[in-house]
């Protein structure tokens, strides 16, 4: 709870007029501001750094940071438009050793 609030707060700070979106969930508001103004602050606070990238199927692009220690990690959705949204984050993050053989479903 912490870390989720360190980081609100630090994306609240990141830019003088960060912008609301509720595209997906009028419900879910979350606050928006540039993709490298966002970069650069999470690793500036938190030494994050990029690990993984996917798309969604709303055609925006989210990326798992973590600090190099693995004691912080960062979820973030860059959306069509250009905005970069804090999703969620968290303390504590651990890799998975990648399976010997393949899984299935």
């Amino acid at each position: 709870m912490v870390r989720w609030t360190c980081a609100a707060a630090l994306l609240l700070t990141a830019c003088a007029s960060p912008q609301v979106a509720a595209d997906d969930d009028p419900v879910e508001m979350q606050m928006c501001v540039d993709r490298d103004m966002l970069l650069r602050q999470l690793h500036s606070k938190f030494d994050e750094t990029p690990i993984a990238v996917g798309l969604t199927s709303a055609g925006g692009v989210m990326e798992l940071l973590i600090s190099k220690q693995g004691r912080t990690w960062t979820l973030i959705v860059t959306r069509p438009s250009g905005l970069s949204c804090l999703f969620t984050a968290g303390e504590g993050w651990e890799p998975l050793p990648a399976p010997a053989t393949e899984i299935r479903f």
